[in-house]
């Protein structure tokens, strides 16, 4: 798919979100639908001449806040209320609309921070006027082709799940611990199993460490690229020795219970630069459809 199609199939979905005055996250993900072609740019005076994408998305809460003082809540956006945004989403559009890379930080304000004052604008006059969500919509487009290009530059491993069937018995995340009557953070998923299920590598690296690691048991850690780590914990046997080159789906040890435990389960844990995150993130993100 090209990147022009990807940015008005895009568009045609943020547009029809932001008409519906339903704030959710659904607002970033691209769907498979007809496309539409994008708006053409309307030239809406700057309030204070023409400014950088920082600089706009810097001083907008405070414009849009100082224009929207001036009306009660009422089911309908002002005139000035309509041209602040405008003003807005057309400086943003310029902005995006290059061949070079934007700073992802640049990326995350304009997204987030336009979501809020969205947000903000809906709730005290209703749904967006389809002037500025034609606008807004290019602009969401075009953080998403940004995102897209970003995502596509980076070296990423490839990660599987290291059993099979997938049976979470506990998430990630705050839970009640299992042995004391205790909230704990649980930084990994335990995967429910069969004492002696063979424990596979989720992906190519090398095993850093093969043996006892205190309440994890017999556990197994792998190095893969890009600052992550898996984890394999709870092992009835380890099947592995450090300074060895795995490979993803090699045998790393057998299912069991040592360790911290309550009965035969696999601990599997991902940590990107030391700091544990939920592997549903990480392998449900290298599973989407392949980039062009």
């Amino acid at each position: 798919m090209s990147t022009e199609v990807r940015l008005r199939t895009a568009t045609r979905v943020m547009i029809a979100l932001i008409t519906s005055a339903c704030a959710t996250t659904d607002r970033w993900r691209d769907e498979p639908i007809t496309e539409r072609p994008i708006a053409k740019l309307i030239e809406v005076p700057a309030l204070r001449g023409p400014r950088t994408t920082d600089e706009a998305l810097t001083a907008f809460p405070a414009e849009r806040k100082a224009v929207a003082v001036r009306h009660a809540p009422q089911s309908g956006w002002p005139v000035d209320v309509q041209d602040v945004w405008l003003g807005l989403a057309t400086t943003l559009e310029k902005g995006l609309a290059v061949g070079r890379p934007v700073d992802r930080r640049t990326l995350l304000r304009a997204r987030v921070g336009t979501e809020v004052e969205l947000d903000l604008t809906i709730a005290q006059f209703g749904p967006c006027p389809p002037a500025v969500a034609e606008h807004l919509g290019n602009v969401f487009g075009l953080i998403g082709h940004h995102i897209r290009l970003a995502r596509g530059n980076e070296r990423r491993p490839s990660f599987d799940w290291p059993v099979a069937p997938i049976i979470v018995t506990s998430s990630f995340g705050t839970r009640h611990d299992p042995l004391k009557p205790e909230l704990r953070f649980h930084a990994g998923l335990d995967l429910g199993g069969s004492t002696g299920d063979v424990v596979i590598a989720s992906g190519a690296g090398t095993v850093v460490h093969a043996g006892w690691m205190g309440g994890y048991g017999k556990a197994v850690v792998l190095q893969h690229t890009a600052g992550i780590e898996t984890v394999y914990g709870h092992l009835r046997d380890v099947l592995v020795r450090e300074g060895t080159a795995i490979q993803a789906g090699d045998a790393v040890g057998l299912m069991g219970s040592s360790g911290r435990s309550t009965g035969p389960h696999l601990h599997f844990e991902i940590r990107r630069d030391g700091e544990p995150i939920d592997p549903h993130d990480l392998i449900g993100l290298l599973a989407e459809e392949p980039r062009d």
